[in-house]
């Protein structure tokens, strides 16, 4: 049991991971949204139960949990960037258009 619970951990940290650095995963918000409730739900599980296999030391839950906590806050503010970012790059090609539009106006 104890096993299952540490690759369970790693499983979750992998996951955390893979979606941050693909920005298709991080764009799709039921991902990342589901990505954040598994993050609170297996912290908040970490901080009540402790870490299996580490009951001797409670400290070790704790920071485990409180890691995934952080990866939250972590995970939101990347993500609030890359929407920044994206929206940007949007007006820069609204621009872009209105630009061209403009030109081709002028040329006839």
């Amino acid at each position: 049991m104890n096993l299952w619970a540490f690759f369970g951990l790693i499983a979750v940290m992998a996951v955390n991971q893979l979606v941050m650095r693909v920005g298709g995963l991080k764009a799709r918000a039921a991902v990342f949204y589901s990505l954040q409730m598994l993050n609170l739900v297996a912290g908040t599980a970490l901080l009540w139960f402790g870490m299996p296999g580490f009951e001797d030391w409670p400290a070790v839950g704790w920071m485990i949990g409180l890691l995934l906590f952080f990866r939250v806050v972590q995970n939101n503010m990347s993500r609030a960037q890359w929407l920044r970012e994206d929206a940007q790059d949007d007006d820069k090609n609204e621009r872009r258009e209105a630009i061209a539009e403009a030109l081709r106006r002028g040329k006839e």
